[in-house]
């Protein structure tokens, strides 16, 4: 743990996705709560979504960082060290507005479960 799941709508087309992974791995590695190794990130595009109800075009980038609960203050640094990462790689389109957010959530770590897996035969 912790998991940090991306989803970000299909009209952010210019963004280098990989960078973007490796930078919120970075961030988190960085931060000193967690081993490198159980840091997992994913990004998921969203080609259905709407922003609102305004004909306004917008776009969004949404990081959901699941992990034990640490403490609002703790969280809240992260979240922001995060959103402070993904605003310099978060492009969005001309004309399009976009917003960044960060959201923590906890995982009840009595009923998370990880272990590894076996090795494949030689």
């Amino acid at each position: 743990m912790p998991h940090l799941t991306a989803q970000y709508t299909a009209n952010l087309r210019d963004m280098d996705i990989p960078a973007i992974l490796e930078r919120i791995n970075q961030v988190a590695t960085e931060s000193g709560l967690f081993s490198e190794a159980d840091i997992k990130s994913r990004a998921v595009p969203l080609d259905a979504f709407k922003v609102g109800v305004s004909a306004q075009l917008r776009a969004f980038f949404h990081l959901v960082v699941a992990m034990s609960a640490l403490g609002d203050s703790v969280e809240r640094q992260l979240a922001q060290s995060l959103a402070d990462a993904l605003d310099d790689l978060v492009i969005g389109a001309p004309g399009v507005e976009t917003q960044i957010c960060v959201e923590v959530i906890h995982v009840h770590t009595s009923t998370y479960v990880k272990q590894m897996a076996r090795p494949a035969p030689a």
